[in-house]
């Protein structure tokens, strides 16, 4: 049902950290089977039960989850405790317009939905502070995950070099062919081919780029290298699956 993260170098961490997969679910084709997603056209009762699911294997409150209304931009929210519960049951409440939260806040859970899109999910053990991103190629040029560990540290403090960072599964570059515009404004963002070969575009060389050029460790970043696309059994995609298909969550919450 999920992959959870909860180590890192053999030291449990004070969070939760975790993204879903699609297997667990009520959810019928094409949704099949736990499909975390409300705007994707399932049943919002399947919706439901499957967040419920997801949560109870976390041992966490659904109405922790603090859910945005992603829209492939730059525009990073601060969370606070009284905005647990936005967008848990739907998405007339959720964050609006928004691709990355942070909070110091142990009451909310902080979640991204993806389906091939890469979530990075950020800890500071120091302030203690989290943050998360939701990093397409929209967002990776923007340098979305790069600007929420900077908003971190304006507003919590956060040394970067504290940070461990988790990137979760997404579409690697063997799935992921995109146009020549696309390709040139990676490489005019990056550095050519530092990104890109071809044709093909590799999403979380571009995330960890930025991260460390905002001063991540390199050692302190991990990065799931499954590809979502290459494994329909275990995630959703939305480019393998014609643009009709579920949502994974990625989610982390302070201890």
């Amino acid at each position: 049902m999920l992959k959870i993260r909860y180590h890192w170098n053999n030291k449990r961490l004070p969070i939760i950290c975790a993204t879903s997969t699609r297997i667990g679910g009520i959810s019928p084709n094409p949704y099949n089977s736990l499909n975390l997603a409300y705007h994707v056209g399932d049943d919002p009762k399947n919706v439901a039960e499957n967040r419920k699911r997801f949560c109870q294997k976390l041992g966490i409150d659904v109405n922790s989850l603090v859910v945005a209304n992603q829209v492939h931009g730059d525009n990073i929210e601060i969370i606070e405790s009284d905005q647990a519960g936005s967008g848990a049951y739907g998405t007339n409440d959720a964050i609006s317009s928004t691709d990355a939260l942070i909070t110091a806040s142990n009451a909310v859970s902080i979640c991204v939905m993806t389906a091939d899109c890469v979530p990075v999910m950020i800890f500071d053990p120091k302030t203690p502070s989290i943050g998360i991103a939701h990093a397409g190629w929209k967002g990776a040029v923007l340098r979305i995950a790069q600007k929420t560990v900077l908003k971190m540290k304006s507003v919590f403090g956060t040394q970067p070099s504290d940070c461990i960072v988790m990137l979760g599964p997404s579409i690697m570059p063997c799935c992921y062919e995109v146009n020549d515009d696309i390709i040139a404004k990676f490489d005019d963002e990056f550095g050519i081919s530092t990104c890109t070969d071809g044709k093909r575009l590799d999403l979380h060389r571009a995330v960890k780029i930025q991260l460390i050029e905002a001063g991540i460790k390199s050692e302190n970043i991990s990065s799931d290298q499954t590809c979502t696309a290459c494994n329909l059994n275990l995630f959703y995609s939305h480019r393998a699956e014609n643009g009709i298909t579920g949502r994974m969550m990625s989610l982390i919450k302070l201890l």
